[in-house]
């Protein structure tokens, strides 16, 4: 989700006012107190994505971005990026492993926040083929 996202659903579930400066803590324990185990991914735009396992935040990503013209389809490429990287990450391990350990998660962001930066810096959700 999206940090816009997380706020509102955070404000749904009760009525107390965000901190906006620490307001990834605050996600961390309303996802984490849902449920202990939960994982969450949200998106922060110019800020980076965060990471959360339960009431921790497990890892954080800085974005790439250079020159920001349009945030059309950044959420999208994050999300193939993401999962295009975690799975990367399981493959190359070449061995069973149960669950999604911390390394694989920010291989994970580290594509999709690369993949959102990239979709950023053009206008529009692609580039049209020429006619």
């Amino acid at each position: 989700m999206n940090d816009l996202e997380a706020r509102s659903i955070i404000a749904s579930g009760s009525h107390k006012r965000i901190n906006f400066e620490h307001e990834h803590l605050e996600w961390a324990n309303y996802f984490g107190g849902l449920h202990p185990t939960s994982n969450s991914i949200v998106t922060r735009g110019e800020k980076g994505s965060v990471a959360l396992r339960g009431k921790k935040i497990l890892s954080k990503q800085k974005p790439i971005v250079m020159n920001s013209i349009d945030p059309t389809g950044a959420g999208d490429s994050f999300t193939a990026g993401f999962i295009f990287g975690l799975w990367s990450w399981r493959l190359a391990q070449k061995k069973n492993i149960n669950g999604w350990p911390t390394e694989a998660i920010e291989e994970g962001m580290r594509w999709g926040v690369s993949l959102a930066s990239a979709a950023v810096m053009i206008r529009g959700a692609s580039i049209p083929p020429n006619a």
